[in-house]
């Protein structure tokens, strides 16, 4: 993806702009995996506010970050 956006920045956007501008979204892009990291010098791990969730999006959206 990298080359591809040097060569043509613009593609990227151009191919992602018809579904955002019908707010139609392929089931493909909605789903991403997530990795757990715990928030360093917290004294208990039992709360959500003690956890972040970084995702890992799939392939374009990684890009679009």
């Amino acid at each position: 993806m990298e080359k591809v956006n040097h060569v043509n920045p613009g593609i990227i956007l151009d191919l992602l702009s018809p579904p955002v501008a019908f707010g139609n979204c392929p089931p493909t892009l909605k789903t991403a995996n997530g990795v757990v990291l715990y928030k360093p010098g917290k004294d208990s791990y039992d709360s959500p506010a003690s956890v972040r969730i970084m995702p890992l999006p799939k392939g374009i959206l990684k890009v679009l970050e």
